[in-house]
Protein backbone atom coordinates (compact mmCIF):
# COMPACT_ATOMS: atom_id res chain seq x y z
CA UNK A 1 0.00 0.00 0.00
CA UNK A 2 2.94 2.41 0.64
CA UNK A 3 4.53 1.84 -2.88
CA UNK A 4 0.85 2.40 -4.40
CA UNK A 5 0.80 5.59 -2.52
CA UNK A 6 4.06 6.67 -3.34
CA UNK A 7 3.36 6.18 -6.79
CA UNK A 8 0.08 8.29 -6.87
CA UNK A 9 1.90 11.04 -5.21
CA UNK A 10 4.64 10.86 -8.26
CA UNK A 11 2.37 10.76 -10.65
CA UNK A 12 0.56 14.09 -9.15
CA UNK A 13 3.72 15.60 -8.07
CA UNK A 14 4.30 15.12 -12.18
CA UNK A 15 1.56 16.61 -13.59
CA UNK A 16 1.59 19.59 -11.10
CA UNK A 17 5.02 20.45 -12.79
CA UNK A 18 4.29 19.51 -15.82
CA UNK A 19 1.73 21.98 -15.55
CA UNK A 20 3.75 24.61 -13.83
CA UNK A 21 6.24 24.75 -17.19
CA UNK A 22 3.65 25.19 -19.66
CA UNK A 23 2.83 27.82 -17.32
CA UNK A 24 6.11 29.26 -17.09
CA UNK A 25 6.23 28.87 -21.04
CA UNK A 26 3.07 30.89 -21.25
CA UNK A 27 4.24 33.59 -18.56
CA UNK A 28 7.85 33.56 -20.19
CA UNK A 29 5.40 34.86 -23.62
CA UNK A 30 4.07 37.39 -21.36
CA UNK A 31 6.88 38.65 -20.05
CA UNK A 32 8.60 38.99 -23.73
CA UNK A 33 5.55 41.14 -24.80
CA UNK A 34 6.48 43.30 -21.73
CA UNK A 35 9.89 43.27 -22.07
CA UNK A 36 9.27 44.19 -25.65
CA UNK A 37 7.78 47.33 -24.19
CA UNK A 38 9.84 47.66 -21.21
CA UNK A 39 8.54 46.26 -18.34
CA UNK A 40 9.95 43.80 -16.40
CA UNK A 41 7.92 42.23 -13.78
CA UNK A 42 8.35 40.48 -9.76
CA UNK A 43 9.20 37.08 -10.06
CA UNK A 44 7.00 34.77 -9.72
CA UNK A 45 6.58 31.89 -6.95
CA UNK A 46 4.27 29.13 -7.07
CA UNK A 47 4.37 25.75 -5.28
CA UNK A 48 2.32 22.69 -4.11
CA UNK A 49 3.58 22.33 -0.24
CA UNK A 50 1.10 20.15 0.94
CA UNK A 51 -0.45 20.91 4.86
CA UNK A 52 -0.18 17.43 6.03
CA UNK A 53 2.22 14.48 5.28
CA UNK A 54 2.70 11.18 6.15
CA UNK A 55 6.33 10.48 7.58
CA UNK A 56 8.40 8.83 4.80
CA UNK A 57 6.25 9.38 1.93
CA UNK A 58 7.27 12.68 0.45
CA UNK A 59 10.80 13.47 0.70
CA UNK A 60 10.98 16.51 -1.34
CA UNK A 61 8.66 19.62 -1.71
CA UNK A 62 8.62 21.48 -5.30
CA UNK A 63 8.66 25.33 -5.59
CA UNK A 64 8.39 27.06 -9.33
CA UNK A 65 10.42 30.17 -9.46
CA UNK A 66 9.90 32.29 -13.03
CA UNK A 67 11.32 35.73 -13.77
CA UNK A 68 12.43 37.91 -16.87
CA UNK A 69 16.50 37.42 -16.06
CA UNK A 70 16.62 33.83 -14.10
CA UNK A 71 20.19 33.91 -13.77
CA UNK A 72 19.93 37.27 -11.85
CA UNK A 73 17.76 35.77 -9.23
CA UNK A 74 18.79 36.00 -5.37
CA UNK A 75 17.23 33.21 -3.05
CA UNK A 76 16.95 33.92 0.28
CA UNK A 77 15.30 30.22 2.13
CA UNK A 78 15.02 28.91 5.65
CA UNK A 79 13.33 25.46 7.12
CA UNK A 80 12.20 26.35 11.02
CA UNK A 81 15.02 29.45 10.79
CA UNK A 82 17.46 27.17 9.63
CA UNK A 83 19.32 28.91 5.83
CA UNK A 84 18.89 26.66 2.88
CA UNK A 85 21.12 26.73 0.02
CA UNK A 86 18.68 26.69 -3.27
CA UNK A 87 18.70 27.24 -6.90
CA UNK A 88 16.51 26.53 -9.52
CA UNK A 89 16.87 24.38 -12.18
CA UNK A 90 16.95 25.38 -15.72
CA UNK A 91 13.46 24.79 -15.79
CA UNK A 92 13.22 27.39 -12.81
CA UNK A 93 12.39 24.64 -10.23
CA UNK A 94 13.60 24.49 -6.75
CA UNK A 95 13.47 21.47 -4.78
CA UNK A 96 13.64 21.45 -0.88
CA UNK A 97 14.88 18.42 0.62
CA UNK A 98 12.96 17.29 3.30
CA UNK A 99 14.02 13.59 3.91
CA UNK A 100 15.45 13.98 7.06
CA UNK A 101 12.56 16.48 9.03
CA UNK A 102 11.06 15.08 11.40
CA UNK A 103 7.48 14.38 13.25
CA UNK A 104 6.17 18.09 13.64
CA UNK A 105 5.01 21.53 12.50
CA UNK A 106 7.52 23.05 9.69
CA UNK A 107 7.81 26.46 8.17
CA UNK A 108 9.63 27.17 4.93
CA UNK A 109 10.47 30.84 3.96
CA UNK A 110 11.49 31.89 1.13
CA UNK A 111 12.47 35.78 -0.63
CA UNK A 112 13.37 35.82 -4.20
CA UNK A 113 14.87 39.27 -5.67
CA UNK A 114 15.17 40.25 -9.28
CA UNK A 115 17.74 42.81 -10.77
CA UNK A 116 15.55 45.47 -10.01
CA UNK A 117 15.02 44.25 -6.46
CA UNK A 118 11.88 43.34 -6.82
CA UNK A 119 10.87 40.83 -4.32
CA UNK A 120 8.61 37.89 -4.32
CA UNK A 121 7.72 36.02 -1.03
CA UNK A 122 6.53 32.55 -0.27
CA UNK A 123 5.64 31.33 3.47
CA UNK A 124 4.44 27.44 3.91
CA UNK A 125 3.50 25.66 6.60
CA UNK A 126 2.93 21.92 7.17
CA UNK A 127 2.74 19.18 9.57
CA UNK A 128 4.51 15.39 9.55
CA UNK A 129 2.80 13.04 11.11
CA UNK A 130 2.81 9.58 12.42
CA UNK A 131 0.35 7.15 10.93
CA UNK A 132 -2.45 6.78 13.31
CA UNK A 133 -2.56 3.75 16.00
CA UNK A 134 -5.56 2.89 18.60
CA UNK A 135 -4.64 4.46 22.02
CA UNK A 136 -4.22 2.04 24.68
CA UNK A 137 -6.79 0.78 26.99
CA UNK A 138 -7.01 -1.14 30.19
CA UNK A 139 -10.03 -3.06 31.53
CA UNK A 140 -9.79 -4.27 35.40
CA UNK A 141 -12.86 -6.28 36.79
CA UNK A 142 -13.02 -4.48 40.20
CA UNK A 143 -11.69 -0.93 40.71
CA UNK A 144 -13.37 -1.09 44.40
CA UNK A 145 -12.01 -4.25 46.66
CA UNK A 146 -13.90 -5.10 49.68
CA UNK A 147 -11.43 -7.63 52.05
CA UNK A 148 -11.30 -9.03 55.24
CA UNK A 149 -7.49 -8.31 57.24
CA UNK A 150 -4.73 -10.62 56.11
CA UNK A 151 -6.72 -11.72 53.55
CA UNK A 152 -5.06 -11.90 49.88
CA UNK A 153 -6.43 -10.15 46.85
CA UNK A 154 -6.64 -10.83 43.54
CA UNK A 155 -6.61 -8.29 40.48
CA UNK A 156 -7.38 -9.71 37.12
CA UNK A 157 -7.37 -6.85 33.93
CA UNK A 158 -6.96 -6.62 30.21
CA UNK A 159 -4.87 -4.84 28.20
CA UNK A 160 -5.98 -3.75 24.64
CA UNK A 161 -3.57 -2.39 21.77
CA UNK A 162 -2.92 -2.91 18.34
CA UNK A 163 0.83 -4.45 19.04
CA UNK A 164 0.76 -5.28 22.79
CA UNK A 165 5.18 -5.97 22.29
CA UNK A 166 5.16 -2.04 22.33
CA UNK A 167 3.35 -2.01 26.04
CA UNK A 168 4.87 -1.76 28.74
CA UNK A 169 2.93 -2.16 32.15
CA UNK A 170 3.26 -1.37 35.40
CA UNK A 171 1.90 -0.85 39.26
CA UNK A 172 2.57 1.00 42.11
CA UNK A 173 1.17 1.75 46.24
CA UNK A 174 2.47 5.63 45.66
CA UNK A 175 2.71 7.44 42.90
CA UNK A 176 3.27 4.87 39.57
CA UNK A 177 4.67 7.63 37.30
CA UNK A 178 7.87 8.05 39.95
CA UNK A 179 7.98 4.33 40.44
CA UNK A 180 6.61 1.43 39.23
CA UNK A 181 7.41 -2.72 39.55
CA UNK A 182 7.13 -4.88 36.36
CA UNK A 183 3.45 -6.56 35.63
CA UNK A 184 3.36 -9.53 33.76
CA UNK A 185 0.74 -9.90 30.91
CA UNK A 186 -0.12 -13.20 28.63
CA UNK A 187 -0.15 -12.54 25.04
CA UNK A 188 -3.73 -12.16 24.68
CA UNK A 189 -3.08 -8.91 26.95
CA UNK A 190 -4.79 -10.88 30.49
CA UNK A 191 -3.12 -10.15 33.79
CA UNK A 192 -3.52 -11.62 37.46
CA UNK A 193 -1.56 -10.05 40.23
CA UNK A 194 -2.56 -8.88 43.66
CA UNK A 195 -1.07 -8.00 47.26
CA UNK A 196 -0.93 -10.67 50.06
CA UNK A 197 -1.86 -10.25 53.84
CA UNK A 198 -3.37 -7.06 53.14
CA UNK A 199 -3.37 -5.38 56.83
CA UNK A 200 -5.16 -1.93 55.75
CA UNK A 201 -6.48 -0.32 53.54
CA UNK A 202 -4.04 0.60 49.93
CA UNK A 203 -4.43 1.73 46.43
CA UNK A 204 -2.84 0.38 43.88
CA UNK A 205 -2.54 2.09 40.49
CA UNK A 206 -1.56 0.23 37.96
CA UNK A 207 -0.15 2.09 34.39
CA UNK A 208 -0.70 0.58 30.91
CA UNK A 209 2.09 2.35 28.15
CA UNK A 210 1.83 1.41 24.50
CA UNK A 211 2.52 2.91 21.43
CA UNK A 212 4.30 1.71 17.81
CA UNK A 213 4.92 5.39 16.77
CA UNK A 214 3.84 7.43 19.39
CA UNK A 215 3.31 6.83 23.06
CA UNK A 216 -0.02 6.35 24.76
CA UNK A 217 -1.03 5.60 28.08
CA UNK A 218 -4.25 4.47 30.68
CA UNK A 219 -4.26 4.32 34.03
CA UNK A 220 -6.70 1.98 36.46
CA UNK A 221 -6.84 2.81 40.34
CA UNK A 222 -7.72 0.04 42.51
CA UNK A 223 -9.12 0.74 45.78
CA UNK A 224 -8.76 -2.43 48.42
CA UNK A 225 -10.81 -1.84 52.00
CA UNK A 226 -10.48 -4.04 54.96
CA UNK A 227 -13.59 -5.25 56.64
CA UNK A 228 -14.20 -7.15 59.62
CA UNK A 229 -13.97 -10.91 59.77
CA UNK A 230 -17.45 -12.63 59.77
CA UNK A 231 -16.57 -15.82 61.35
CA UNK A 232 -18.57 -19.15 60.96
CA UNK A 233 -18.53 -22.03 58.44
CA UNK A 234 -17.49 -21.49 55.17
CA UNK A 235 -17.88 -24.82 53.69
CA UNK A 236 -20.85 -24.90 51.62
CA UNK A 237 -21.26 -29.10 51.87
CA UNK A 238 -21.15 -28.94 55.59
CA UNK A 239 -24.90 -29.11 57.35
CA UNK A 240 -24.17 -25.70 59.09
CA UNK A 241 -22.27 -23.48 56.11
CA UNK A 242 -23.02 -19.63 56.28
CA UNK A 243 -22.90 -17.84 53.39
CA UNK A 244 -22.32 -14.70 55.26
CA UNK A 245 -19.34 -15.77 56.76
CA UNK A 246 -15.79 -14.68 55.72
CA UNK A 247 -13.22 -16.47 57.69
CA UNK A 248 -13.56 -20.29 58.46
CA UNK A 249 -13.72 -20.80 62.90
CA UNK A 250 -13.52 -24.68 62.34
CA UNK A 251 -17.19 -25.20 63.34
CA UNK A 252 -18.20 -27.19 59.91
CA UNK A 253 -20.56 -30.53 61.09
CA UNK A 254 -21.23 -32.94 58.52
CA UNK A 255 -23.81 -35.24 58.61
CA UNK A 256 -23.18 -39.43 58.38
CA UNK A 257 -25.54 -39.84 55.68
CA UNK A 258 -26.74 -37.85 53.03
CA UNK A 259 -30.27 -38.28 52.43
CA UNK A 260 -31.25 -36.94 48.60
CA UNK A 261 -34.60 -35.70 47.68
CA UNK A 262 -36.51 -32.58 47.00
CA UNK A 263 -35.83 -29.88 49.95
CA UNK A 264 -38.36 -27.44 48.56
CA UNK A 265 -41.75 -27.57 50.84
CA UNK A 266 -43.79 -25.50 47.92
CA UNK A 267 -42.98 -28.67 45.85
CA UNK A 268 -45.71 -31.62 45.31
CA UNK A 269 -42.41 -34.21 46.08
CA UNK A 270 -41.03 -32.24 49.00
CA UNK A 271 -38.86 -35.04 51.23
CA UNK A 272 -38.61 -33.63 54.77
CA UNK A 273 -36.50 -36.27 55.31
CA UNK A 274 -33.97 -35.04 52.66
CA UNK A 275 -30.93 -33.44 53.46
CA UNK A 276 -29.66 -32.61 49.82
CA UNK A 277 -31.97 -31.56 47.14
CA UNK A 278 -31.50 -33.66 44.22
CA UNK A 279 -33.22 -31.74 41.55
CA UNK A 280 -36.15 -33.83 41.30
CA UNK A 281 -38.89 -30.91 42.74
CA UNK A 282 -42.45 -31.04 40.55
CA UNK A 283 -44.72 -28.31 40.50
CA UNK A 284 -48.17 -28.09 39.69
CA UNK A 285 -48.87 -25.85 35.93
CA UNK A 286 -51.50 -23.70 36.29
CA UNK A 287 -54.28 -24.85 34.01
CA UNK A 288 -55.05 -22.94 31.31
CA UNK A 289 -57.67 -23.20 28.22
CA UNK A 290 -55.48 -24.02 24.78
CA UNK A 291 -56.32 -22.32 21.75
CA UNK A 292 -54.91 -23.58 18.33
CA UNK A 293 -53.71 -21.10 16.14
CA UNK A 294 -53.07 -21.28 12.82
CA UNK A 295 -50.72 -18.46 10.98
CA UNK A 296 -51.27 -17.05 7.31
CA UNK A 297 -50.24 -17.86 4.20
CA UNK A 298 -46.13 -17.43 3.50
CA UNK A 299 -45.88 -16.78 7.23
CA UNK A 300 -44.60 -19.27 9.65
CA UNK A 301 -45.71 -20.12 13.64
CA UNK A 302 -43.03 -17.93 15.14
CA UNK A 303 -43.80 -14.74 12.91
CA UNK A 304 -47.43 -15.34 13.73
CA UNK A 305 -46.75 -15.51 17.30
CA UNK A 306 -43.97 -12.28 17.01
CA UNK A 307 -46.88 -10.33 15.72
CA UNK A 308 -47.84 -7.46 17.93
CA UNK A 309 -51.54 -7.79 17.31
CA UNK A 310 -50.95 -11.56 18.50
CA UNK A 311 -48.23 -10.33 21.71
CA UNK A 312 -51.25 -7.92 22.68
CA UNK A 313 -54.10 -10.60 22.66
CA UNK A 314 -51.29 -13.13 24.61
CA UNK A 315 -51.11 -9.92 27.33
CA UNK A 316 -54.85 -9.41 27.60
CA UNK A 317 -56.09 -13.38 27.70
CA UNK A 318 -53.35 -15.03 30.77
CA UNK A 319 -54.99 -17.46 31.55
CA UNK A 320 -55.20 -18.76 27.79
CA UNK A 321 -52.35 -21.01 26.14
CA UNK A 322 -52.00 -20.08 22.39
CA UNK A 323 -50.23 -23.20 20.60
CA UNK A 324 -48.97 -22.11 17.37
CA UNK A 325 -48.98 -25.27 14.47
CA UNK A 326 -47.10 -24.78 11.80
CA UNK A 327 -47.98 -26.03 7.95
CA UNK A 328 -46.84 -29.22 6.21
CA UNK A 329 -46.60 -27.75 3.33
CA UNK A 330 -43.97 -25.59 1.82
CA UNK A 331 -43.65 -22.07 1.11
CA UNK A 332 -45.64 -21.60 4.15
CA UNK A 333 -49.35 -22.06 3.19
CA UNK A 334 -52.09 -24.29 4.32
CA UNK A 335 -53.75 -25.14 0.85
CA UNK A 336 -51.07 -25.02 -1.83
CA UNK A 337 -51.62 -23.57 -5.50
CA UNK A 338 -53.55 -25.36 -8.24
CA UNK A 339 -50.26 -26.54 -10.80
CA UNK A 340 -51.55 -23.98 -13.22
CA UNK A 341 -51.60 -21.21 -11.43
CA UNK A 342 -54.70 -19.38 -8.82
CA UNK A 343 -56.85 -18.38 -11.85
CA UNK A 344 -57.01 -22.24 -12.89
CA UNK A 345 -58.37 -23.57 -9.65
CA UNK A 346 -59.11 -27.62 -7.96
CA UNK A 347 -62.31 -29.90 -8.05
CA UNK A 348 -60.21 -31.88 -5.70
CA UNK A 349 -62.32 -32.26 -2.28
CA UNK A 350 -58.91 -34.01 -0.80
CA UNK A 351 -56.55 -31.04 -1.94
CA UNK A 352 -55.67 -30.15 1.32
CA UNK A 353 -55.80 -33.72 3.15
CA UNK A 354 -51.82 -32.80 4.14
CA UNK A 355 -52.83 -30.06 6.20
CA UNK A 356 -56.29 -31.76 7.71
CA UNK A 357 -54.15 -34.58 8.44
CA UNK A 358 -51.24 -33.04 10.21
CA UNK A 359 -54.08 -31.12 12.53
CA UNK A 360 -55.76 -33.86 13.18
CA UNK A 361 -52.34 -35.81 14.80
CA UNK A 362 -51.49 -32.08 16.13
CA UNK A 363 -54.54 -31.79 17.72
CA UNK A 364 -54.26 -35.78 19.39
CA UNK A 365 -50.71 -34.61 20.86
CA UNK A 366 -51.33 -30.84 22.21
CA UNK A 367 -54.85 -30.83 22.76
CA UNK A 368 -58.06 -30.85 23.57
CA UNK A 369 -58.51 -27.07 22.83
CA UNK A 370 -60.95 -24.51 23.95
CA UNK A 371 -60.71 -22.45 20.90
CA UNK A 372 -59.54 -22.52 17.06
CA UNK A 373 -58.19 -19.17 16.09
CA UNK A 374 -57.26 -18.39 11.94
CA UNK A 375 -55.47 -15.71 10.40
CA UNK A 376 -55.55 -14.91 6.76
CA UNK A 377 -54.85 -18.33 4.82
CA UNK A 378 -54.65 -19.78 8.03
CA UNK A 379 -58.55 -18.17 8.55
CA UNK A 380 -59.40 -20.04 5.40
CA UNK A 381 -58.13 -23.59 6.77
CA UNK A 382 -59.50 -23.09 9.59
CA UNK A 383 -63.20 -23.43 7.88
CA UNK A 384 -61.90 -25.94 5.65
CA UNK A 385 -61.19 -28.10 9.14
CA UNK A 386 -64.28 -27.72 10.68
CA UNK A 387 -66.29 -28.79 7.38
CA UNK A 388 -63.46 -32.05 7.61
CA UNK A 389 -63.02 -32.78 11.19
CA UNK A 390 -65.44 -34.15 14.39
CA UNK A 391 -63.31 -32.23 16.51
CA UNK A 392 -65.18 -30.06 18.69
CA UNK A 393 -63.98 -26.42 19.65
CA UNK A 394 -65.86 -24.64 22.45
CA UNK A 395 -64.66 -20.70 20.15
CA UNK A 396 -63.60 -19.78 16.95
CA UNK A 397 -61.73 -16.64 16.06
CA UNK A 398 -61.00 -15.73 12.35
CA UNK A 399 -58.98 -12.75 11.15
CA UNK A 400 -58.76 -10.89 7.97
CA UNK A 401 -60.14 -14.28 5.96
CA UNK A 402 -61.34 -15.27 3.42
CA UNK A 403 -62.95 -18.80 1.73
CA UNK A 404 -60.61 -20.65 -0.36
CA UNK A 405 -63.07 -20.15 -3.54
CA UNK A 406 -60.37 -21.42 -6.28
CA UNK A 407 -60.73 -24.78 -5.14
CA UNK A 408 -64.29 -26.09 -6.13
CA UNK A 409 -63.78 -29.43 -4.42
CA UNK A 410 -62.98 -28.16 -1.04
CA UNK A 411 -66.10 -25.38 -1.34
CA UNK A 412 -68.51 -28.12 -2.20
CA UNK A 413 -67.39 -29.79 1.41
CA UNK A 414 -67.80 -26.56 3.40
CA UNK A 415 -71.31 -25.85 1.53
CA UNK A 416 -72.44 -29.70 2.31
CA UNK A 417 -71.47 -29.18 6.12
CA UNK A 418 -72.34 -25.60 7.21
CA UNK A 419 -73.57 -23.54 8.53
CA UNK A 420 -71.62 -24.36 11.36
CA UNK A 421 -72.91 -23.83 14.95
CA UNK A 422 -70.23 -22.97 16.72
CA UNK A 423 -69.80 -19.20 18.18
CA UNK A 424 -67.23 -17.90 15.89
CA UNK A 425 -66.25 -14.12 15.43
CA UNK A 426 -65.18 -12.26 12.04
CA UNK A 427 -62.79 -9.93 12.11
CA UNK A 428 -62.32 -7.10 9.49
CA UNK A 429 -59.10 -4.35 9.14
CA UNK A 430 -60.81 -1.33 7.87
CA UNK A 431 -57.22 -0.69 6.07
CA UNK A 432 -57.06 -4.30 5.00
CA UNK A 433 -56.55 -3.99 1.38
CA UNK A 434 -55.83 -7.93 0.90
CA UNK A 435 -58.81 -9.58 1.77
CA UNK A 436 -61.10 -7.47 3.26
CA UNK A 437 -63.43 -8.91 0.76
CA UNK A 438 -63.04 -12.33 2.34
CA UNK A 439 -64.78 -11.54 5.74
CA UNK A 440 -68.23 -11.79 4.62
CA UNK A 441 -67.71 -14.90 2.72
CA UNK A 442 -66.43 -16.65 5.97
CA UNK A 443 -69.59 -15.15 8.24
CA UNK A 444 -72.13 -16.44 6.25
CA UNK A 445 -71.14 -20.17 7.12
CA UNK A 446 -71.73 -19.66 10.47
CA UNK A 447 -75.17 -20.05 12.12
CA UNK A 448 -74.04 -17.60 15.55
CA UNK A 449 -71.33 -15.35 14.38
CA UNK A 450 -70.32 -11.88 15.53
CA UNK A 451 -68.71 -9.50 12.58
CA UNK A 452 -66.18 -6.86 13.64
CA UNK A 453 -64.52 -4.38 11.64
CA UNK A 454 -61.82 -2.80 13.50
CA UNK A 455 -59.03 -0.02 12.63
CA UNK A 456 -56.31 -2.72 10.96
CA UNK A 457 -54.70 -3.33 8.12
CA UNK A 458 -53.82 -7.27 7.04
CA UNK A 459 -52.69 -7.68 10.36
CA UNK A 460 -54.35 -8.82 13.87
CA UNK A 461 -55.58 -5.91 15.68
CA UNK A 462 -53.68 -4.48 18.54
CA UNK A 463 -54.81 -3.13 21.84
CA UNK A 464 -55.75 0.24 20.98
CA UNK A 465 -58.24 -1.29 18.38
CA UNK A 466 -61.06 0.31 18.51
CA UNK A 467 -62.75 -3.90 18.31
CA UNK A 468 -59.92 -4.91 20.70
CA UNK A 469 -62.45 -5.35 23.99
CA UNK A 470 -64.96 -6.90 22.21
CA UNK A 471 -62.95 -9.82 20.74
CA UNK A 472 -61.61 -10.52 24.45
CA UNK A 473 -65.05 -10.30 25.81
CA UNK A 474 -66.06 -13.20 23.20
CA UNK A 475 -63.45 -15.53 23.70
CA UNK A 476 -64.57 -15.14 27.43
CA UNK A 477 -67.95 -15.23 27.59
CA UNK A 478 -67.85 -18.95 27.62
CA UNK A 479 -65.35 -19.46 30.11
CA UNK A 480 -66.71 -20.88 33.74
CA UNK A 481 -64.16 -20.55 36.62
CA UNK A 482 -64.16 -23.39 39.30
CA UNK A 483 -63.07 -26.29 40.74
CA UNK A 484 -61.90 -28.86 38.02
CA UNK A 485 -60.46 -31.19 40.03
CA UNK A 486 -63.02 -34.21 40.12
CA UNK A 487 -61.34 -35.57 43.13
CA UNK A 488 -61.95 -32.37 45.00
CA UNK A 489 -64.87 -32.11 47.58
CA UNK A 490 -66.15 -29.00 45.67
CA UNK A 491 -65.51 -29.91 42.39
CA UNK A 492 -67.51 -28.13 39.48
CA UNK A 493 -68.90 -30.13 36.82
CA UNK A 494 -69.77 -26.94 35.10
CA UNK A 495 -66.18 -25.48 35.41
CA UNK A 496 -63.43 -25.42 32.38
CA UNK A 497 -60.93 -23.00 34.06
CA UNK A 498 -59.42 -23.86 36.92
CA UNK A 499 -59.32 -21.12 39.62
CA UNK A 500 -57.15 -22.64 42.23
CA UNK A 501 -60.21 -23.31 44.71
CA UNK A 502 -60.21 -26.88 45.29
CA UNK A 503 -60.65 -27.88 48.20
CA UNK A 504 -60.07 -31.91 49.46
CA UNK A 505 -61.74 -32.22 52.72
CA UNK A 506 -61.87 -35.76 54.48
CA UNK A 507 -64.78 -37.90 52.82
CA UNK A 508 -67.84 -38.49 55.41
CA UNK A 509 -69.93 -41.94 54.84
CA UNK A 510 -72.46 -40.63 53.69
CA UNK A 511 -73.89 -42.08 50.72
CA UNK A 512 -71.60 -45.48 51.67
CA UNK A 513 -72.66 -48.92 52.26
CA UNK A 514 -73.11 -50.76 55.03
CA UNK A 515 -72.34 -54.33 57.04
CA UNK A 516 -73.82 -55.47 60.19
CA UNK A 517 -71.01 -57.11 62.61
CA UNK A 518 -73.55 -60.06 63.43
CA UNK A 519 -71.24 -62.76 64.36
CA UNK A 520 -72.67 -65.82 62.05
CA UNK A 521 -76.51 -65.91 62.18
CA UNK A 522 -78.77 -63.05 61.33
CA UNK A 523 -81.25 -62.79 64.60
CA UNK A 524 -85.17 -61.78 64.69
CA UNK A 525 -86.86 -58.93 62.70
CA UNK A 526 -86.81 -57.05 66.00
CA UNK A 527 -83.67 -57.23 66.70
CA UNK A 528 -82.61 -56.31 63.16
CA UNK A 529 -84.66 -53.48 63.41
CA UNK A 530 -82.93 -52.25 66.84
CA UNK A 531 -79.83 -53.06 65.30
CA UNK A 532 -80.27 -50.78 62.43
CA UNK A 533 -81.27 -48.46 64.60
CA UNK A 534 -78.22 -48.52 66.62
CA UNK A 535 -76.10 -48.27 63.41
CA UNK A 536 -77.74 -45.80 61.36
CA UNK A 537 -77.05 -43.48 64.75
CA UNK A 538 -73.63 -44.91 65.09
CA UNK A 539 -72.42 -44.06 61.17
CA UNK A 540 -75.24 -41.08 60.78
CA UNK A 541 -76.40 -43.08 57.61
CA UNK A 542 -80.00 -43.27 57.23
CA UNK A 543 -82.49 -46.62 57.74
CA UNK A 544 -83.33 -45.83 53.86
CA UNK A 545 -79.30 -46.10 52.75
CA UNK A 546 -79.12 -49.23 54.88
CA UNK A 547 -82.14 -50.91 53.34
CA UNK A 548 -80.64 -50.36 49.77
CA UNK A 549 -78.24 -52.96 50.74
CA UNK A 550 -75.06 -50.82 50.45
CA UNK A 551 -71.75 -51.84 52.65
CA UNK A 552 -69.23 -49.67 54.45
CA UNK A 553 -65.61 -51.07 56.12
CA UNK A 554 -65.58 -53.07 58.92
CA UNK A 555 -67.09 -51.67 62.02
CA UNK A 556 -66.00 -54.06 64.90
CA UNK A 557 -64.60 -57.61 64.57
CA UNK A 558 -65.91 -60.14 61.87
CA UNK A 559 -68.32 -59.10 59.18
CA UNK A 560 -70.99 -60.08 57.41
CA UNK A 561 -73.20 -58.37 55.41
CA UNK A 562 -77.11 -59.07 54.76
CA UNK A 563 -79.91 -57.22 52.62
CA UNK A 564 -82.92 -57.27 54.11
CA UNK A 565 -86.16 -59.23 52.86
CA UNK A 566 -88.96 -57.90 51.79
CA UNK A 567 -91.08 -59.69 54.98
CA UNK A 568 -88.03 -58.84 57.54
CA UNK A 569 -88.75 -54.81 56.02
Amino acid sequence: MRNSKDDNDGAARSLFLAGLMIGSVLVGGLFYDFESEGINLAPIIESDVPDSILIGSVDILYVLVNDEDMSSLDIEATLDGSTLLLAPNSTGIIAVDISEVDVGSHNLKMIITDSLGQESRLVATFTIHYPYEDPTVMIVDDNDIQSPVGNNVIINGTLIHPDLSTCDLGWSDGDVNAFSLNLPFSDSGKFTWGPSEIESNMTISILATCGTWEDSSDLEIININITESVMGCTDSGADNYDNQATEDDGSCDYSDEVVSGCTDSEANNYDDMATEDDGTCSYDEPTRLKILSLHGGGESASDFENQQGMQDLIEALPDFEFIFAETPEEGGVWVRDPPGGKEQGTNDPNWADASINYLDDFIAENGPFYGLLGYSQGAAMSVIYLAYSDIDFEKVILYNGYLETGHQGLNDTIENESPFDIPALVFEGEDDDWFGYGSTELANVFTDVRHLVGDAGHHLPYSSDSEFDSIISFILDAVMYGCTDSSASNFDQDANLDDGSCNYDEQSFEGASIAIPWLKFPPNSGLIFISLLMLATVSRHSFRGLASGSSVPNLAGKVHEYRLTPELA
